[in-house]
C-alpha cells in the first residue's frame, strides 16, 4: 500500500473514532442537528413536489442530493442514515486531502498529520460535524482542488461549479481557478455549463421561488454569531451597547439601525478580503503551494468577515488549513473549532440570551481573523 492510501486510511480511523466520542454524537440518538429538516424536504422531493415552488428550501438545489440519498428508508431511521453518510463524506475527503498532499508531494510526517488532523474534526468541533450536510460542498470542493493541483483545469471547474450549487461559498474559488489557468474561456464555460445543468431547471420550474430564496439569502441580517455581532454581544455586556435578538430568515440575528450598518459593512470587507487574497496570488508564482494556501485563505477571509457565521461553516475550512504547510495555521483552526465547541450547541441558547458566552463567540471570531490574516501575511511572502 502506498503511503498516501496508509495515510488516508489512518486519518479514516480517526475520523471515525472522533465521531464515536460522546460529544461528537454518531451513536446518541439525541443529536440530530438540522436532519429533521433535512427529512422534510428530501421526503418532498422523492414525493415529486417541486422545490422554490412546492416547499420553500433555503439551500441550493445542490444540497437535495443528500437529502433525498438519506431519505430513502423509513423515517425513523433518517437521523441515522444521514450520519453515516456524513460519516461517508468525511471519510472521502480524507481522501482526497491525502491524495492532494500527494501531488504537493508531502514529506511523511505531514501526510499523516494532515490526514489525522481532518479526522480530529469530530472531537474538536462536536455534532455540528455528523448532522450538518456542509460535509457534501466540502468534498466537492476538495475534489475540485486535487483536479486543480493535477492541472486539470476544466475538471476542477466542473467540480466547483457541482460544491457552488451545493453551498455558494465554493464560487468564491473560481477567480483562483481563473487565474491558475491558461484555457479562462474554457475554465469559465466548463463552470457554468455545470452550474446550469444543475441551477436552470429548478430556475424554468420555479423562477419566483428560486428568486425570493437569492433575496433572502442577500438580505439576511447580522447573524448573532458573526464577527459584527459578537463585538456588539460583548458591548453589550460591557453596558456599551442594548442588543436586541430577532429570529428571521431562520437563524438569530440582532435587529436594529447599527447591526443593519454592520451588515453592509461585513459584505464590503468580505469583498475587500477576497481582493486582497486574489491580487495577493496574482502577483506571485502559481506553485501548488500557493494554489492551496490561497484558497484556504479565500474561504477563511468569507467565513470571518461575513454577515453569518454558523457553526457548520469551519468544517468548509478544515480540509483547506489541513493542506497549509504550517502548524501555526492548523493550530489556529484547532482553537478556533474548541472554542465553538464550548458554547455550541449545549449553551448556544445562552448566546441567544446574551449571557457570558458571547465572550466565547467574539474570542473565536477574532482567532478567525488571525488565521486570515496569517494565511494572507504567508501567500504575500510566498
Amino acid at each position: 500500500m502506498s503511503r498516501v492510501a496508509l495515510a488516508a486510511v489512518a486519518g479514516s480511523v480517526v475520523f471515525v473514532a472522533s465521531c464515536s466520542l460522546p460529544n461528537a454524537g454518531l451513536f446518541d440518538r439525541g443529536q440530530v442537528g438540522d436532519t429533521p429538516q433535512y427529512r422534510t424536504e428530501g421526503d418532498a422531493f422523492l414525493r415529486g413536489e417541486l422545490p422554490y415552488r412546492d416547499f420553500y428550501l433555503e439551500y441550493p438545489p445542490g444540497a437535495l442530493a443528500p437529502f433525498s440519498a438519506a431519505a430513502v428508508g423509513s423515517d425513523s431511521g433518517y437521523a441515522t442514515r444521514f450520519k453515516v453518510l456524513a460519516l461517508l463524506l468525511g471519510i472521502g475527503t480524507i481522501w482526497l486531502t491525502a491524495v492532494a498532499l500527494g501531488r504537493l508531494r508531502a514529506d511523511p510526517r505531514r501526510l499523516f498529520g494532515a490526514c489525522a488532523f481532518v479526522g480530529l474534526a469530530p472531537a474538536l468541533l462536536g455534532p455540528v460535524v455528523i448532522v450538518n450536510y456542509d460535509l457534501w460542498p466540502a468534498f466537492l470542493t476538495s475534489a475540485a482542488l486535487v483536479l486543480l493541483l493535477g492541472r486539470r483545469e476544466l475538471g476542477a471547474a466542473g467540480a466547483l461549479a457541482l460544491a457552488t450549487a451545493a453551498k455558494l461559498y465554493a464560487v468564491v474559488l473560481l477567480p483562483l481557478v481563473l487565474l491558475r489557468s491558461r484555457r479562462r474561456t474554457a475554465v469559465l464555460g466548463t463552470f457554468a455549463a455545470v452550474a446550469a445543468l444543475v441551477l436552470l431547471p429548478f430556475f424554468a420550474l420555479a423562477p419566483r421561488g428560486m428568486a425570493y430564496d437569492l433575496s433572502i439569502t442577500a438580505r439576511r441580517p447580522l447573524q448573532i454569531e458573526s464577527l459584527g455581532s459578537s463585538v456588539l454581544l460583548a458591548a453589550h455586556r460591557l453596558g456599551l451597547y442594548e442588543a436586541h435578538v430577532n429570529s428571521i430568515a431562520n437563524s438569530q440575528n440582532l435587529g436594529g439601525a447599527l447591526p443593519k450598518a454592520l451588515a453592509a459593512l461585513a459584505g464590503l470587507i468580505t469583498l475587500a478580503a477576497l481582493g486582497a487574497v486574489y491580487v495577493a496570488f496574482a502577483r506571485g508564482e502559481d506553485g501548488p503551494e500557493r494554489i492551496v494556501l490561497a484558497v484556504a485563505a479565500a474561504v477563511c477571509g468569507l467565513v470571518a468577515f461575513g454577515k453569518v457565521l454558523s457553526p457548520q461553516y469551519l468544517l468548509w475550512l478544515v480540509p483547506l488549513i489541513a493542506l497549509v504547510r504550517t502548524r501555526v495555521a492548523w493550530a489556529l483552526l484547532a482553537a478556533a473549532l474548541v472554542l465553538t465547541q464550548l458554547w455550541f450547541p449545549r449553551h448556544y441558547g445562552q448566546v441567544v440570551a446574551l449571557g457570558p458566552e458571547v465572550w466565547l463567540v467574539l474570542v473565536r471570531n477574532l482567532v478567525l481573523v488571525a488565521l486570515f490574516a496569517f494565511l494572507l501575511t504567508r501567500l504575500r511572502r510566498a
